[in-house]
């Protein structure tokens, strides 16, 4: 695991994935084995879902080597990992829209993007302390949730595949927000 990944794991709250119990790479494709490849179109709209997901003109720098976003295939993509009023997890269908603009229903997250996932540490987390179950953050650490809600490491094969590093230039309006950008004098 990069170091980067490893500064954003200590950082995470919440969410807890120990690298002892780290899947390999046959239990991965074990756990997403039954889980359909995204289409050419799923990926496409996947991009364009993960540059507006959050508003990273404001959090990932302006300018390379920016930071690591991980890409993968998730069994439970589009889902919610909600910790119970007593204590435990589970894994939920999202029927509504979520408390966060990016949280869509589960199936019509599946239907644009199949069961493709990403994780950025960078940004902020939404947790919304209302009555009921509190939803857990999914996308700060890259982790694969097995059928019990417990999050796994992904193998070290798919962090190195599926991993980039990317700035604020994903977000449409990083050019026009031109307070991120550092004054530069051209005179």
């Amino acid at each position: 695991m990069s170091e980067s990944w490893k500064n954003i794991l200590r950082l995470t709250e919440l969410v807890s994935v120990n690298e002892q119990t780290g899947l390999s790479l046959g239990q991965y494709i074990d756990l997403v084995a039954e889980v359909p490849l995204p289409t050419q179109q799923q990926k496409h709209d996947f991009a364009i879902y993960v540059s507006h997901a959050h508003s990273w003109y404001k959090h990932l720098p302006p300018y390379p080597p920016g930071v690591p976003f991980c890409f993968f295939i998730d069994k439970y993509a589009g889902c919610d990992r909600v910790l119970q009023q007593e204590g435990t997890l589970k894994i939920a269908e999202r029927e509504k829209t979520g408390f966060h603009y990016a949280d869509i229903p589960t199936e019509r997250y599946r239907n644009r993007f199949g069961y493709l996932a990403f994780a950025c540490g960078a940004g902020t987390s939404v947790v919304h302390r209302g009555e009921g179950p509190i939803v857990v953050p999914r996308d700060k650490i890259p982790g694969a949730l097995h059928n019990h809600a417990v999050m796994y490491g992904l193998p070290k094969e798919i962090m190195e595949a599926g991993t980039i590093h990317l700035t604020a230039v994903i977000h449409a309006l990083s050019a026009s927000e031109v307070s991120i950008w550092p004054s530069t004098r051209l005179y």
